[in-house]
């Protein structure tokens, strides 16, 4: 990564700068690595129509399996921590009694744990990111080649609007959850490492502990069956405007020629009001989500407390010290099933989209030549003399060619009642969640709106266009701005900006207050801030292009078709839509490499 920092450092990096992928993350071997694990669900199935679900995890299990490993390694690490803070307090208060050596030992037992779990998820980080990429490259070339080989019927029911958001907010989708899927099963082994230190510090407290998460993760099942039922009426409703956008733009000239523009639009805000309402209802439904996930943890806190007074168990500032620890190891989890839930939801429908779509009806090439044409009369067109023999008449034609594209001690007194403490901190958790309540309907509803406004000024801004517009911009280009573009402002912009301001204000506050114990720390942070801005200029991906090519040749299939097998556009390496496969990989691939390789050193 060196010789990338060192031309990074002198000039905005380029394609021809970044060296080529690893073969196994070629476009090419991956496009027949998922044709293979296809061929073996067919063959073990007998069926004509594959799983996709089956085909992904044969295509993934591998990958997949060594991030699993990292992930466990990663989990178990982060809990010696919260397991050491105990003995660490202990010997703050006694240190007289057991001596330098064990604050040693104690020391060099935080350092290597951090380390080993820098580097478990670091490596975990990069795996994840790498096998999404590896999947989203597939599907694509999947998807790809099956819209060159659709029907004319299963075409009316699938136009090229609708195979774009297969190909780019499905296939996002799907890699989104390649990104959670470790979550899911490590979560029960999160919450045995924190039963575990629970009941080594609590003892019978620890059960109070389990029964309250517990509790929090029973109401998953009514919001993720909620979230899903929205998730598909979204992306139906998208289906339609796309649908009707797309063929609004290919008869653009016939229309304007007609006045017509103006009704047609309307029909495309019409759409988009019913895609709106259905956005509104999810995102509100994600904010009541992160209300219930932000608070859990004070309400487990505070049932494990009140459990051990009501127990009698001693609540020493080590005790409670480590609880906290290991809440907060369990609140990263529990703040996370928001977003698992959401994308687990967004996950299924995009899969069941894809395979729905897949599985329609394809040109049969022979269907004419020997099924309608059978009796009558054929033209055959080739430069093969083995058809010679069969035919009736023979005529020779030349130059004509193909083309292809708390306390401190037990014995030490509270300053205040214990269940005074218990009730300010409850107070203030209670008030912090309803804050978050607050942030995040503002945060959504002020993203939704100002992504309506966006989508209704480009709409009017598209319908005032001149003629000349359309002749020189792709449709792919205004196609891309209305798929992929808008499902970003719709989902992700205000999270994202809302997730920026709480960064920078829990970074700010975080400074703040270990600048009065080590002031020192500040140094450290202005040179990590400059770095982390520095690397971003790495991750400057355009796929403009690539959706634009999508778009001219799902036009186009006929003359694809007539000219060249349409697999060929993906089997050749000067293809242009091969070239946007590997240009995408190759600096996706880099920036993550580099993302996970500096914080090692």
């Amino acid at each position: 990564m060196r010789n990338i920092l060192l031309i990074g450092y002198k000039k905005p990096i380029q394609l021809d700068d970044i060296p080529d992928v690893d073969i196994k993350d070629s476009a090419e071997y991956l496009n027949f690595s998922f044709d293979d694990s296809i061929r073996q669900v067919k063959e073990k199935d007998g069926t004509t129509n594959p799983s996709i679900y089956k085909a992904i995890y044969l295509f993934a299990r591998k990958k997949a399996a060594i991030n699993a490993l990292f992930a466990v390694i990663n989990a178990s690490a982060s809990y010696v921590g919260p397991y050491l803070i105990t003995d660490f307090v202990n010997f703050l208060t006694e240190k007289e009694s057991r001596g330098v050596k064990s604050g040693y030992l104690l020391s060099l037992g935080f350092l290597c744990a951090k380390m080993v779990e820098t580097i478990a998820q670091r490596q975990w980080i990069f795996g994840a990111r790498q096998l999404g990429l590896r999947l989203r490259a597939a599907l694509i070339s999947h998807i790809y080649k099956k819209g060159l080989h659709l029907s004319s019927r299963s075409r009316q029911s699938h136009s090229g609007g609708e195979i774009m958001n297969y190909m780019s907010v499905d296939v996002q989708r799907i890699t989104d959850f390649v990104w959670y899927v470790n979550v899911i099963w490590m979560l029960p082994i999160q919450i045995s490492l924190a039963v575990f230190i629970l009941h080594t510090n609590l003892g019978l407290g620890s059960l109070a502990a389990l029964a309250a998460t517990l509790a929090v993760m029973t109401l998953n099942i009514p919001l993720t069956k909620i979230q899903k039922r929205y998730q598909t009426k979204i992306m139906d409703a998208k289906d339609n405007r796309m649908k009707a956008t797309s063929e609004i733009l290919k008869n653009m000239r016939t229309l304007k020629l007609q006045s017509w523009d103006s009704e047609f639009f309307k029909r495309i805000e019409s759409l988009r009001n019913v895609e709106y309402g259905w956005l509104l209802k999810s995102l509100r439904q994600a904010a009541f989500s992160a209300f219930i996930f932000w608070g859990s943890p004070t309400f487990i806190s505070v049932i494990t407390f009140w459990a051990c007074m009501f127990l009698g168990i001693e609540l020493t500032a080590g005790r409670v010290l480590s609880a906290f620890a290991t809440f907060r190891m369990l609140q990263d989890p529990i703040f996370s099933l928001p977003d698992l839930l959401n994308v687990m939801a967004q996950g299924k429908v995009s899969v069941d989209r894809i395979a729905s779509f897949l599985k329609k009806e394809e040109i049969q090439h022979d269907e004419c030549l020997m099924g309608i044409l059978k009796e009558k009369t054929i033209l055959f067109v080739t430069h093969q003399v083995e058809f010679l023999p069969a035919a009736d008449l023979i005529l020779i034609a030349s130059n004509y060619w193909m083309a292809w594209v708390c306390p401190t001690t037990s014995d030490a007194k509270p300053i205040y009642d214990m269940n005074f403490i218990l009730l300010i901190y409850m107070a203030l958790s209670v008030a912090g969640s309803f804050c978050v309540l607050l942030r995040a309907m503002l945060v959504l509803n002020c993203g939704l709106w100002t992504a309506q406004t966006f989508f209704t000024r480009m709409l009017h801004n598209v319908q005032r266009a001149p003629m000349s517009f359309f002749d020189s911009t792709p449709t792919g280009r205004i196609l891309n701005r209305a798929s992929t573009d808008q499902s970003v402002l719709d989902m992700e912009m205000a999270n994202k900006i809302g997730w920026c301001a709480f960064s920078i204000i829990q970074i700010l506050g975080t400074i703040a207050v270990m600048c009065q114990a080590a002031w020192q720390v500040f140094i450290i942070f202005i040179p990590v801030t400059g770095i982390c801005i520095w690397y971003q200029a790495l991750d400057k991906c355009q796929l403009g292009h690539l959706v634009r090519a999508k778009e001219e040749k799902l036009d186009s299939p006929g003359r694809i078709a007539e000219y060249d097998e349409p697999s060929k556009l993906l089997e050749r390496e000067d293809s242009f839509f091969y070239k946007l496969i590997k240009e995408y990989s190759s600096r996706s691939h880099s920036f993550n490499n580099l993302a996970s390789q500096h914080v090692h050193g």
